[in-house]
């Protein structure tokens, strides 16, 4: 039986549409390289001769092909003869070129539609992403739209009289944060403030508000981040969000990032991590380590984390001050019931003895936990009335005791245990700063 030669075979197999199609993507490089140069011209005329090839392809190529198999294969090719259109519409335009720019003829033929072939209009970055200054230009405006809609707050609007408690930490960010911002004359040289802070504790003690307070107090632009803020499901996008903020960050200084929840977006990187979400934290730490920045920049990044042990190694160095968010102590937990009675608009017959034994009950509570007693034990007055409710004026309703607060203790619990508290302080006596 006659048998095909190896030269043979490989003849046959160059000349299949695949690997027609290989050869095309090969060339496509090449187009894409002469881009990447500047040389116009010649990456026009590459780009032309691809589509040519292409539509030859799509015109001739099914061969042997099973149906099935020709639908994939038009529709992969057809895809990319949409990206290469686009390249050859925007050089053409931009070199008033003469070369013939050929009509594709095929798209009926092939019942592919113009809409089809045109879908790669936003891909251009899957061509080993290279774009046209212009459409750079264009679409760093769009990311840059995207973080002024989403990312930036011009001013919190928080003071640091609205924070119950918390004096020793104030005074660590007072130092930190605020006086440079005021004083970068004196500020400079050894001087020269940190770039990153990190608050770090238990949730529910108010971490987003002292950020909010400390941008406020330094006059910043405030920039509030979160994990759904710098991903996106797009190849390379998430870099370009972190690089347009610590751009948009520079152009409005003083400024004042700051990374809520970090953990859920510098965590720990590992082998089996996604390669998108790897990329995202290695641009981060080159943009927060300062390569793109001058010594004169003034650019704070502030973090706030209630799981600080999951954090990479490389993020915890770049946050040089790590600041912990201790439980209220008594004296705050006392401030905090007696700003949460003369905010909240209802009648209290409580007095400071009844005060200081609520104080005692709520060891280990946090200040949201605080917040949630006392509505707990604002509604014990109108339970009380049952269907009155609907008739009795606001007057006759009476005022809250210490018995509410001790109804509403069955009900609200400290939501962090002694054995998480322990780990807290065990991370910071290991990694924190004390706060004096």
């Amino acid at each position: 039986m006659a048998t095909l030669s190896t030269q043979k075979i490989s003849k046959l197999n160059a000349n299949s549409p695949f690997s027609c199609y290989e050869a095309c993507k090969k060339q496509l490089l090449k187009a894409v390289d002469w881009d990447e140069k500047s040389e116009l011209t010649k990456a026009l005329k590459e780009y032309v001769s691809v589509a040519e090839r292409l539509r030859s392809l799509l015109r001739n190529g099914q061969g042997s092909m099973t149906r099935e198999k020709w639908i994939d294969f038009q529709n992969q090719v057809s895809k990319t003869l949409g990206l290469v259109d686009e390249r050859i519409d925007a050089l053409s335009k931009s070199t008033n070129s003469s070369l013939p720019v050929i009509v594709d003829k095929t798209a009926k033929k092939h019942n592919v539609t113009g809409t089809q072939l045109r879908s790669g209009r936003n891909k251009t970055a899957n061509m080993k992403g290279i774009l046209s200054p212009s459409e750079k230009n264009e679409n760093f405006e769009k990311i840059l739209g995207r973080i002024q809609s989403e990312i930036v707050v011009s001013s919190p609007g928080i003071k640091w009289d609205q924070l119950v408690g918390l004096d020793s930490v104030k005074n660590v960010i007072h130092e930190t944060i605020v006086l440079p911002s005021r004083r970068p004359d004196i500020f400079r040289g050894l001087r020269a403030p940190c770039r990153g802070l990190l608050l770090f504790g238990p949730p529910g003690n108010g971490k987003t508000l002292i950020a909010k307070a400390a941008a406020t107090e330094c006059e910043s632009c405030f920039f509030s981040i979160s994990t759904s803020s710098l991903t996106s499901k797009f190849f390379g996008e998430s870099e370009s969000l972190v690089k347009g903020l610590f751009y948009l960050a520079k152009r409005r200084q003083p400024s004042f990032i700051f990374i809520d929840e970090v953990d859920s977006l510098l965590s720990v990187r590992n082998e089996g991590e996604h390669e998108a979400s790897r990329r995202l934290k290695t641009e981060f730490l080159i943009q927060f380590d300062g390569l793109n920045t001058t010594g004169e920049d003034r650019i704070f990044v502030m973090a706030a984390t209630n799981r600080p042990w999951d954090l990479d190694e490389a993020v915890r160095r770049r946050f040089t001050k790590r600041v912990y968010i201790p439980m209220p102590d008594g004296t705050s937990r006392k401030a905090a019931i007696l700003s949460l009675l003369s905010k909240g608009g209802i009648k209290s017959s409580l007095s400071i003895a009844d005060v200081e034994q609520i104080v005692h009950m709520t060891k280990n509570f946090s200040y949201s936990d605080l917040a949630a007693l006392t509505r707990e034990a604002a509604l014990c007055p109108i339970r009380e009335l049952g269907p009155k409710i609907v008739r009795i004026q606001e007057n006759r309703i009476r005022p809250l005791r210490k018995d509410d607060f001790v109804e509403a203790l069955k009900t609200i619990r400290p939501s962090v245990c002694e054995e998480q508290l322990s780990k807290y302080i065990e991370w910071n006596e290991s990694f924190g700063v004390t706060a004096k």
